[in-house]
This record gives C-alpha cells, sequence and structure tokens, in this order.
C-alpha cells in the first residue's frame, strides 16, 4: 500500500477506519493469522494514533472451535483407585493379571520381601535368649525395618496403579491391600 495514498485518506477518515479494514481484510487473505500486534506496537507504528487504543482484530469463532487439542496438555486425571474393596478393584486386577511390566513388578517386590523375611528369620534363630533389653531393641528395629518396606510397596504399587494402594499404617486399609494382593494371586495364578 502506497503511503502516501493512506496519507491522502486519513484526511477524509480521521479515525483510521479505512486503513483499519484492508488490515483485516489482509488478515483474512493470508492462509495462516499473523501475530496479533499488542495495542503499544499499533500506537507506536502510526505517528497519528500515539496515545490512542486501536481495535484489535478477532480471531475468527470457528477457528477455536476447530483446534485441534494442544500437545502440552496434561491427560485426564486418573481415576482414585486407592479406597476400592477388592470386589470393585476385580476389573483392573484382571487387566494388571495379564500385564508383563506389572507382573515383574509383582515378582521383584515379592522377593525382596522374601528375602527380608528370611533374613529376620535368621538374626531371630541367631539371636540368644537372656538379655531381655537386646530382645526389645532387635524387635523395634525389625518392625521398623518391615515398616519401611510395607511402605515403599505401598508407594510402588501405587504408582504402578494397584488398587487400594497408598501409604497407609490403618490396619483396616493395611487389610484391604492385603486382600487384594491376594486376589490378585490368584487371577495371576487361574491365567498360568
Amino acid at each position: 500500500m502506497n503511503p502516501f495514498a493512506r496519507d491522502a485518506q486519513s484526511r477524509s477518515d480521521p479515525h483510521n477506519i479505512q486503513h483499519l479494514l484492508s488490515l483485516l481484510r489482509e488478515n483474512d487473505e493470508q492462509p495462516t493469522p499473523p501475530s496479533i500486534p499488542r495495542v503499544e506496537e499499533q500506537r507506536s507504528s502510526d505517528p497519528r494514533l500515539k496515545g490512542r487504543a486501536q481495535p484489535q482484530p478477532k480471531p475468527p469463532a470457528s477457528a477455536s472451535a476447530n483446534a485441534p487439542p494442544l500437545p502440552h496438555q496434561p491427560p485426564p486425571p486418573r481415576p482414585d483407585l486407592r479406597h476400592l474393596t477388592p470386589s470393585q478393584a476385580l476389573p483392573e486386577l484382571r487387566r494388571l493379571a495379564k500385564d508383563g511390566t506389572f507382573l515383574r513388578l509383582v515378582m521383584k517386590t515379592k522377593r525382596e520381601q522374601d528375602a527380608l523375611e528370611r533374613r529376620l528369620a535368621d538374626s531371630r534363630r541367631e539371636r540368644e535368649r537372656g538379655d531381655e533389653e537386646e530382645e526389645e531393641r532387635w524387635a523395634r528395629a525389625s518392625l521398623e525395618e518391615w515398616d519401611q518396606m510395607v511402605k515403599a510397596q505401598q508407594l510402588r504399587f501405587h504408582k504402578a496403579g494397584l488398587p487400594g494402594f497408598f501409604e497407609t499404617s490403618s490396619p483396616a486399609a493395611r487389610d484391604n491391600q492385603r486382600k487384594i494382593l491376594e486376589l490378585l494371586g490368584e487371577l495371576i495364578e487361574a491365567d498360568d
């Protein structure tokens, strides 16, 4: 567009509406809309418009309705499986019982637990009865080690999506977790 023609046009169009309409028409003809300049940028580009806000062109309504989802959107939240009963968890347990990655996780966890149980049992047999205070220290240390293993298992299974699992010391919740593991074991054996 000829800048001199725009100056002549501005005398008959003091609010520069014709110029804005031509800009809008140019934008409509382009396949992708250009970035919309901020109000400050528009003011500074035309000395006659200093201090006056210019209307911003609006993107077409259909563009946002038909736009694909943004790639950086987080996935939908996972359902909360923590407080499911064994019967409510059954469909998810059936799926997990066939998941090779999950089964390897279960087997690794089981081997770690078996090793701790053997080590604690061997340690118990090696101890001589007699010093009651030493026996209490050993029992407290063993229980602490067991509780740490249980917490690690709860977190591991929670992250893996096993229903009923979250970190807890509640006897009722732990009993529910034990029942869910028993049911999972039965499902795994049934698939073999």
